[in-house]
């Protein structure tokens, strides 16, 4: 810490720290005797009183938050505890070692106890007897060896598979590459034909046509087709009739001596424009 830096925070300032008990105590102080839980909390003043070795010792003061009463506890390395030596009274937790060395029941519920002995007994020791029985028997084994030999076989023809479809792909990236940029200048000619098509139609630009499919193309090819079948029979034969009329015009009007001459074609024009047109327009009505 720098010289006249005064510290961030409380302990380097003051030397206090937030301090939990260890152990669940009782004020000393006869007019209060109130009881602090494990882990409430404190503000207290640490310092060093000592040591152990070289492993420091240090104590911590607080105050009881009922009454004026001084708690002082500090570190036991000796021990690896603490100890409760002003103000508060720990509380003594004792139990009794088992035969193997380890704490015993007490102060375990027995019904608690019995139930769980129960239940480890149906549940536990039965499914180990059951798998040592598996263990055991001969067609068991057998069974599970199958099993395992299938398994390993398909796992190897996956895993072959997976390697052969690896190599492919890694031969032909090339192709594969070329078809995938051949369809994608298709999808952009269809693209801009389109484009083409709408700003024909006057449409604006935000608004692009749609392709179609070849089910809509064989759909409209069919109600265009009943369409035709529907309507009278007048006006499917008027193209027809205009043909026929243009054709005959034509001979009737065609020079004799062959190959008619520019002046001819010109004064026949007119009269094959007049021909053809009432045709078409019946036709419409």
């Amino acid at each position: 810490r720098v010289q006249a830096d005064k510290g961030s925070n409380q302990y380097q300032e003051f030397g206090v720290i937030r301090f939990e008990l260890p152990y669940d105590g009782w004020c000393l102080n006869p007019e209060c005797k109130r009881h602090f839980g494990k882990g409430t909390r404190f503000n207290a003043k640490k310092e060093q009183d000592g040591a152990y070795f070289s492993t420091k010792i240090w104590k911590f003061t607080m105050n009881c938050a009922t009454c004026p009463q001084e708690f002082v506890i500090a570190t036991d390395p000796k021990n690896s505890d603490y100890d409760f030596r002003k103000g508060i009274k720990k509380k003594e937790e004792e139990y009794e070692m088992g035969e193997g060395g380890d704490a015993g029941d007490a102060g375990v519920d027995g019904r608690i106890q019995e139930k769980m002995d129960e239940i480890y007994k149906v549940g536990g020791h039965a499914a180990e007897q059951a798998r040592q029985d598996q263990k055991a028997n001969a067609i068991y084994k057998l069974e599970r060896e199958q099993d395992d030999k299938k398994r390993a076989a398909t796992e190897s023809e996956r895993f072959d598979m997976l390697v052969e479809f690896g190599e492919a792909r890694r031969h032909y990236d090339y192709d594969a590459n070329a078809a995938l940029r051949q369809k994608m200048r298709g999808k952009r000619r269809e693209v801009k034909a389109l484009e083409e098509e709408g700003k024909g139609r006057g449409m604006f630009e935000d608004v692009p046509l749609l392709g179609h499919t070849e089910e809509e193309r064989v759909e409209a090819k069919e109600r265009l087709g009943a369409a035709k079948a529907e309507a009278p029979r007048s006006v499917r034969d008027a193209p027809f009739r205009a043909s026929e009329r243009k054709r005959l015009l034509g001979v009737s009007t065609s020079s004799i001596f062959g190959k008619s001459s520019l002046a001819h074609k010109q004064a026949l024009k007119p009269a094959v424009l007049a021909s053809t047109v009432p045709a078409f327009g019946a036709a419409a009505a």
